[in-house]
């Protein structure tokens, strides 16, 4: 997961964002849809809440294969899409991108519920925000955050990989 400390997509400047006044007071996850997909928002908030405070200015984006591509090799090197990015941009905000689809298509690989796999990954990008890199700190915090929003089914999956 690379960081970077500039705008990923200059979002703000976009003329539909025309409530992004009281989402920057809110301080709750603003979702921008650049490709197909739905979140649970309740959900989305209170682990961002959780993780990374009531200040914290998030932005999450929906993409699809070809910006997920893009993403992943202009700023990891890597030319194939992955699912999910992570760019904090100041100490209070930050942007996730989130390939939709493939994070589907791996929760159906898995046999895991795509609701519960695309907050585990948004759990993992947030962690990322915070600082934190792979092992089994992050491992522990997953699971200590998931806690009460998946089933115990998807638990037991995080638990076993």
């Amino acid at each position: 997961m690379q960081k970077r400390k500039e705008p990923l997509l200059k979002s703000r400047s976009v003329k539909s964002l025309n409530d992004l006044s009281d989402w920057e007071k809110s301080k709750k996850v603003f979702i921008k849809k650049l490709a197909r997909g739905e979140l649970p928002t309740r959900a989305v908030n209170a682990l961002k809440e959780s993780i990374l405070g009531a200040e914290y200015a998030l932005e999450l984006i929906l993409v699809g294969d070809a910006r997920s591509r893009f993403l992943n090799a202009t700023y990891r090197g890597t030319n194939k899409p992955t699912n999910i990015l992570s760019f904090p941009l100041a100490k209070q905000e930050g942007q996730l991108v989130l390939h939709s689809t493939l994070s589907e298509k791996e929760a159906r690989q898995q046999k895991v519920a795509p609701r519960d796999y695309q907050l585990y990954l948004l759990t993992h990008g947030m962690l990322h925000l915070r600082g934190l890199d792979h092992g089994k700190k992050m491992e522990q915090l997953e699971v200590q955050w998931l806690k009460s929003h998946v089933s115990h089914l998807f638990l037991a999956w995080l638990k076993s990989k």
